[in-house]
């Protein structure tokens, strides 16, 4: 999120306190100092700013410039979007998540479009959940589409 003035402001005190930088003589100096430096740092996050300052200070000797700020707020967001990616991509523990067993995976996608098959496969799954010390799962196969009506006059049809 970007800073306001006030922030900016906040953060050039935050430096001239550590490097004892002058801000300006007059309220317009400080003032267009501000907007200055806004234009530089302004697109950072204030915390990543103020974050920024101290960490410059702890790890170089160097005359603090926005390009510093810059840098360093840029690795934080990079850091940041790089491990909330990895935790898009990784369950928060495996182990709260149940296992199906092959056989019954290969027993239901069998099934799929066989209501009795189905049930039969899930109330295996049942089984294994409750096994594993999971709730069950309940119906599923109503979700399917019903199977045509059986022709009893022939003795065959779709059913048969």
């Amino acid at each position: 999120m970007s800073m306001n003035d006030l922030e900016v402001a906040e953060v050039l005190d935050h430096i001239s306190r550590h490097d004892r930088r002058n801000l300006g003589d007059t309220d317009a100096d400080i003032a267009r100092m501000i907007d200055e430096w806004g234009r530089m740092i302004g697109h950072n996050d204030y915390t990543d700013a103020m974050n920024a300052v101290i960490q410059h200070k702890a790890t170089s000797t160097e005359y603090l410039q926005p390009a510093h700020i810059n840098t360093i707020c840029k690795a934080k967001r990079e850091a940041r979007a790089a491990e909330k990616a990895h935790m898009a991509l990784t369950p928060p523990n495996r182990a709260d998540f149940p296992t199906m067993p092959k056989a019954i995976l290969d027993e239901l996608s069998a099934a799929w479009n066989d209501p009795v098959a189905y049930a039969k496969a899930e109330y295996r799954w049942n089984e294994s959940l409750r096994a594993q010390g999971f709730t069950e799962v309940n119906g599923t196969w109503k979700r399917l589409p019903p199977l045509p009506p059986r022709d009893t006059t022939t003795g065959g049809g779709a059913g048969a």
